[in-house]
């Protein structure tokens, strides 16, 4: 006697949805890269003085730009 299995998938996935939509997750990753990037920039060129006088020190550019630390 012989057992037939099938493994027919139990929701179709479009395959242009799932492609379509990892390319948008990469591009606004990159995106946000970008602008983690022109943040931290533009925090190095300020003097340690005026850093300070919006809240925060050298030390904390990169958690100011990845948005982990707000003042």
């Amino acid at each position: 006697m012989a057992h037939v299995t099938s493994f027919a998938p139990r929701s179709t996935i479009d395959l242009s949805l799932l492609v379509r939509g990892m390319g948008q997750d990469v591009s606004a990753f990159l995106m946000q890269r970008r602008e983690q990037r022109r943040i931290r920039r533009e925090l190095h060129a300020y003097s340690d003085r005026e850093l300070g006088d919006l809240g925060f020190s050298r030390g904390d550019i990169a958690d100011v730009a990845a948005g982990r630390l707000r003042r």
